[in-house]
């Protein structure tokens, strides 16, 4: 299938930072070769630490939506609702005369609502848990952001948050560009927003990168300065955007993502994986690299950082045009996960002004032979900018903007992707093998657990199994890693073997990894947090900080089997893996690799289990979903990966396919946080626009998505009546093996993938009595029986905030 490539164009852009309230005075500021870095101040219980920071200061401009909607304004929620509404109104977009399926909404973001969730943590360990506000943890899911910005505008396309650490905002930016190339958006907000928080500070005065003083980079610093903010973007079509007249900024012309594979926290000091994601970026935007009127670099301060990037340039440049390239963190400060996003706002303010920005704060002596714009703009052309962002973990991401102007028409294939390889380990069994068999026999892995002693009453989780991790990790990682990342990296090293596919110095840069997860590393995180809050700033640990991140664990897998194509991480909820690997398929189809591995992985532990109930969403008897007395979740542990690859690979290498990507949807609604809003019918309209795009007749199989919450019971109840034939089977994972956060979307597509290979639903033991028990609808659907051959399978899955994501799966004909 061929289709034309469409140009991303830019309408709308809005920005908040320490230099400035909006684009105009950030403009003013940062051109001005002002800074917006002042002394901050981070209170622990060890003192009080003095710390050059781009804080913004005062009170935040106030935003009525949060005392309309009952929602407590978190400082994140609070950044982005300021930047979004800037980007919306400079666009002129109402979004009134657009099909609101079709607006998405993609943040980046590494924080989210950790201030939220830090003052959770510090009542619960302080006061006890039954005194913990939990309005406070509503807002800790990293993608409660994304939910609040389009519960605002009403919009329910796709909707996904991007957690990358440094290089999340341009990698979010970047992700709805592709989107709307694809069709699955018409419009998209995309940025990034990050608060300035004492976790971050704790953790990078712990690995020694903060410098007290104003950074320098490029120029002797000798650490960074945190910094905060946000910056969004109006995404669409070149012919979407003058059907509605809108006025067009600028164009994203390009991007690129991809993996060092080095090291968990130091950059390759070779810039070999910087080098790689710019050129990515260059290609797919067709630019030449004398073309660039410089590069914005990501120029942090810290000395390992700007030595790396610095060789980059030099190996990116080669014997062409010396490009000039600047760094903006002496003026906003490190802006974790808005970064990427910020940066990108003013290289597109330097392309409407044809004014390229100051690095202030600069030691003319050490200038070398790159030209980094000392202390005062330039003012000439801007036509080309390439904005860099490079990550913990080895996450890279650049993004190439430019003036837009019409340009020749070109098309691209759309090949079709196929799966070859499956993995998992946790709840259900330790890997695919016994995963298959629970399914076989309807085995349940859900046990009482003891709480005596804990902070939480719910009696009811999945059980792990015990796993020979040494098997698949080597010796030195395991001891350093935590419990998230030695799932992911068991569940696809599983994948990788039973793919057969041979990773080697030639082809290790077209393999990617994309993962998704509902948790994160909440257990590293906990730890953190609690030491901090109990011990102080001084008191965290250097070794335990990194694994903090979200992306550590696919950046720690990509490490050791030697990963280097695209590499990006998605936290939205229950839907995480499930856009993980409807990512890597739009990566594949857009040539940006030849395999991916899509991965996700969810842990178990004693905060997620107390957290959720003092939220009201686990279940105090026991019941399981679609049961009548259904009152909750019960939670598990688990890691499902799949290895995608375009069919004219997979073929060339002899690989055995296990079936066929035929389609996918991502929709929202406008549900209230931690909750679902009964009536919507998005989650209906999810599936419904995969089959359409798939262009099947029946739906053989379906994987039930709903995890005990009765509000989704019903939703889905009536979803099986209304959208799916009368002889579709039906089948609920969750009551066998519990919910695994986000990865449950996951576990449901390896049942299609075991339906598709046994020509029959998983079995599940009912008796008499449970039937009586289960849901009309359910129980009618649950008992259809196989035809022998199941030719399509499909698997949808609901996140609270109202995020919906559909993939259908094809059997592979032999």
């Amino acid at each position: 299938m061929r289709r034309r490539k469409k140009q991303v164009v830019i309408t709308g852009c809005g920005m908040i930072s320490a230099c400035g309230a909006d684009t105009e005075e950030n403009a003013a500021n940062i051109f001005g070769g002002m800074t917006g870095i002042k002394d901050g101040e981070f209170r622990y219980r060890d003192g009080v630490k003095i710390s050059a920071s781009g804080i913004i200061e005062g009170e935040l401009p106030h935003v009525e939506f949060f005392e309309e909607m009952g929602i407590n304004p978190d400082r994140a929620s609070h950044l982005a609702l300021i930047a979004a509404e800037e980007c919306v109104t400079a666009g002129s977009f109402t979004g009134h005369e657009e099909d609101p399926l079709k607006i998405g909404v993609i943040i980046g973001t590494s924080l989210g609502g950790m201030r939220s969730g830090d003052v959770f943590h510090t009542q619960w360990l302080e006061e006890g848990i039954d005194k913990a506000d939990r309005e406070m943890l509503r807002q800790y899911p990293l993608h409660a952001v994304a939910d609040i910005v389009a519960m605002k505008y009403g919009w329910k396309g796709a909707r996904a948050v991007i957690s990358t650490a440094c290089s999340s905002g341009a990698n979010a930016v970047g992700m709805a560009a592709d989107l709307i190339r694809s069709g699955i958006c018409h419009v998209a907000l995309a940025g990034g927003v990050d608060p300035i928080s004492r976790f971050s500070f704790a953790g990078f005065t712990s690995l020694q990168a903060i410098d007290r003083n104003p950074c320098r980079p490029y120029s002797g610093s000798t650490g960074i300065n945190l910094g905060e903010g946000a910056a969004f973007f109006l995404l669409e079509s070149d012919e979407h955007a003058e059907e509605r007249g809108a006025k067009i900024l600028g164009e994203v012309r390009g991007y690129g993502i991809t993996a060092d594979a080095y090291h968990a926290t130091a950059p390759d000091m070779e810039g070999k994986g910087a080098v790689r994601a710019m050129n990515a970026a260059m290609e797919e935007g067709g630019c030449r690299k004398e073309e660039l009127s410089y590069i914005n670099g990501h120029g942090t301060g810290t000395p390992s950082n700007d030595n790396a990037e610095k060789k980059a340039w030099k190996a990116f440049v080669r014997d062409g045009k010396p490009v000039p390239m600047v760094s903006n963190k002496a003026a906003l400060g490190h802006c974790m996960g808005a970064a990427g996003a910020v940066e990108l706002a003013v290289s597109l303010m330097s392309i409407q002004k044809d004014l390229i920005p100051p690095t202030v704060n600069f030691e003319e002596s050490g200038a070398e032979e790159i030209d980094f714009v000392p202390n005062k703009e330039r003012n000439e052309a801007v036509e080309n900018v390439l904005s860099n962002s490079f990550a913990f973990g080895g996450n890279n991401c650049s993004v190439l903007l430019s003036q837009y102007e019409k340009r020749e028409e070109t098309y691209e294939d759309e090949p079709e992707i196929v799966i070859t390889g499956i993995g998992c380990t946790g709840s259900g069994g330790r890997d695919a093998e016994e995963l298959f068999r629970t399914f076989r026999e309807g085995r349940s892995w859900i046990e009482e657990i003891d709480t005596h002693g804990r902070d939480y009453r719910a009696r009811w989780a999945a059980a792990m199994p015990e796993v020979e991790f040494k098997k698949h990790i080597p010796g030195r990682v395991l001891r350093r890693i935590d419990q998230v990342t030695r799932l992911a990296m068991t569940s696809g090293k599983e994948a990788l073997v039973s793919s057969g596919l041979k990773i080697t110095q030639k082809n290790a840069e077209r393999i990617g990894v994309i993962y998704g997860t509902g948790t994160g590393p909440l257990e590293t995180i906990e730890k953190v947090s609690r030491t901090m809050i109990e011990t102080g700033c001084e008191a965290v640990n250097a070794n335990t900080f990194p694994n903090t991140v979200l992306n550590a664990a696919p950046g720690n897998f990509s490490i050791v089997n030697m990963l280097k194509g695209p590499t990006s991480t998605i936290s939205a909820g229950s839907v995480s893996g499930l856009d993980a690997f409807v990512y890597a398929c739009e990566l594949l189809k857009k040539g940006k690799a030849d395999a991916i591995v899509a991965l996700s992985a969810d842990e178990w532990t004693e905060a997620l289990q107390t957290g959720n109930e003092k939220l009201g969403l686990l279940t105090a008897t026991g019941a399981l979903p679609f049961s009548k007395a259904a009152d909750g979740m019960i939670l598990a542990p688990g890691s499902a990966a799949f290895v995608l690859e375009r069919r004219d690979s997979a073929e060339e290498r002899g690989a055995n396919i296990l079936g066929r990507v035929m389609a996918y949807a991502m929709t929202s609604d406008n549900s209230p946080l931690n909750g679902f809003y009964e009536e919507s019918q998005s989650w209906a309209d999810s599936i419904r626009a995969a089959r359409e795009a798939a262009g099947v007749e029946k739906i053989d199989y379906y994987s039930a998505g709903s995890y005990g919450i009765p509000v989704l019971d019903r939703m889905e109840c009536r979803i099986i009546e209304e959208v799916l034939d009368e002889d579709t089977m039906v089948f609920s994972v969750p009551r066998l093996i519990g919910s695994a956060s986000g990865s449950v979307g996951c576990y449901g597509l390896l049942s299609c993938l075991y339906a598709i290979k046994e020509g029959n639903s998983p079995a599940e033991r009912y008796s008499e009595k449970e039937n009586n028990t289960l849901k009309e609808v359910f129980a009618r659907a649950a008992a259809r029986k196989g035809r022998g051959i199941i030719e399509t399978a499909a698997v949808s899955c609901p996140s609270f905030g109202g995020s919906y994501t559909t993939v259908i799966i094809g059997r592979e004909d032999k």
